[in-house]
């Protein structure tokens, strides 16, 4: 009977030694996506602290401004690519209709700017990017960013104006209008569900998430 009784104490110190170890692991895991949230947060606001700074500048079609001559700056965090990990989007105008944004994300452990943007396809999910003779149509792909996928020019060919389309790896060829309805059905200036944030003097992320 002793010897029974002390077999049995040292299978329950064995299992309770078992049991802590897999407790510690289950924590460890629980909580290991927290810390690269917060990493990641840290990152995006040490990068909108340079923009408060005026080390980062806006950018909007081809042009760069200070966040003092920001007409309406602001920010949002959006997950593009549904991974967990949300982009960060920055614009000078937040309030215009049609207004450009830079979008960030994380490379390395390195803020990376990747695209600066002014519209959005639902129907496709590509990302465009329009300015007064063209206009570009990317995707975002994970972990390579965004990668364009077609270019529109609207050439004078015989005093016509024409629109010609380019896909990445094929020749140019001219499309009709209607392709070109089709091509840009349903365009926004970004996805309903991104909300943006304003950035003032004393914007820090960190405190409002």
């Amino acid at each position: 009977m002793i010897m029974r009784i002390k077999k049995n104490n040292e299978m329950k110190k064995k299992l309770a030694v078992l049991l802590s170890g897999i407790m510690a692991s289950f924590v460890l895991s629980g909580c290991g996506n927290a810390p690269a949230k917060d990493s990641t947060l840290t990152l995006y606001n040490d990068l909108i602290q340079k923009v408060i700074s005026g080390e980062e500048m806006f950018s909007d079609e081809g042009m760069g401004y200070t966040f003092d001559e920001a007409e309406d700056p602001g920010y949002a965090l959006y997950d593009i690519d549904k991974d967990g990990a949300d982009e960060l989007f920055i614009t000078a105008r937040m309030g215009d209709e049609g207004h450009t944004y830079v979008v960030y994300d994380i490379k390395g452990g390195v803020v990376t700017r990747e695209m600066a943007l002014n519209g959005y396809l639902p129907e496709s999910g590509y990302w465009t990017y329009f300015f007064d003779y063209f206009i570009e149509g990317y995707s975002y792909i994970r972990g390579q960013g965004f990668v364009r996928q077609w270019e529109l020019d609207y050439p004078w060919v015989d005093g016509i104006d024409t629109t010609i389309i380019n896909y990445e790896g094929q020749d140019p060829r001219t499309i009709s209008d209607d392709e070109l309805k089709t091509l840009l059905k349903g365009h926004v200036t970004e996805p309903a569900e991104l909300n943006w944030n304003p950035i003032k003097k004393d914007t820090n992320i960190l405190q409002t998430k």
